[in-house]
């Protein structure tokens, strides 16, 4: 605890440099409706079971990347790990400055390297402010179907990169809150926790994957869980329970 205090006791002025670390914690919470109480329960809380993401900046680019951590509790092998259909973003890179965004993504064990252009995100940045591990942060909003996203930012901090893809804020983004505005149980939060400065710091733009652009990936996922979908309606008529 001692380490994340003194993280932020660093002077601001000292974030005029461009190389820097930043680690935030994610979040996700959901309303389980469509199973029995008991695997509602244990899919809630493994959906909500904390993730760490690490933020790496220079200059104009930016990559995030969840960071494993060890998890000793009995039960860290969850239910989540049993279903199909699991689709995950490893990491994501930015080039602001080339209008440029890959982003790693891992379908069930294998890997795809999809290309599209930097969202030019409309937020509506507000006159809010409230202070956030030391910094002076701004509320700004975003409509983004079918999220509403209230994202916090600090201008103490210059870049305009942000956790898990968001982006071009006049300042960090410190906080993220991402609601499924249909069902507002359904929502995701991105807080940061540490920060520190990294002068030898060097982005190498990802290659690891199947290369596909955004478009063409939507045309696959969509197809991938199509095939998933029947096969659970086979399972489901042939008497198999679903996990």
């Amino acid at each position: 605890m001692k380490y994340f205090n003194l993280l932020f006791l660093l002077p601001i002025i000292s974030f005029s440099q461009e190389k820097f670390k930043a680690e935030y914690k994610v979040r996700n919470f959901v309303s389980v409706t469509n199973t029995t109480p008991e695997k509602a329960k244990k899919l809630e809380e493994a959906f909500s079971k904390p993730k760490f993401f690490e933020l790496l900046v220079d200059k104009n680019q930016c990559l995030s990347k969840e960071v494993q951590r060890i998890d000793n509790s009995q039960n860290n092998s969850t239910i989540i790990d049993y279903i199909d259909g699991n689709v995950t973003d490893v990491e994501t890179y930015l080039n602001l400055e080339l209008n440029k965004k890959l982003i790693t993504k891992n379908v069930d064990g294998k890997f795809y390297l999809v290309s599209d252009d930097v969202n030019k995100e409309d937020w509506v940045i507000t006159k809010e402010s409230k202070l956030i591990n030391g910094f002076k942060s701004y509320k700004a909003t975003l409509l983004k179907e079918p999220y509403t996203i209230e994202a916090w930012f600090t201008k103490e901090i210059k870049t305009k990169c942000g956790p898990n893809g968001y982006s071009n804020l006049p300042g960090l983004i410190v906080e993220v809150k991402s609601v499924f505005t249909d069902k507002p149980s359904t929502y995701s939060t991105v807080k940061l926790e540490t920060i520190k400065l990294d002068s030898k710091l060097s982005i190498k733009e990802p290659s690891k994957g199947i290369r596909m652009t955004n478009v063409e990936f939507k045309e696959f996922i969509n197809d991938y869980y199509r095939k998933i979908d029947e096969k659970y309606k086979q399972m489901q008529s042939q008497g198999v329970d679903r996990k």
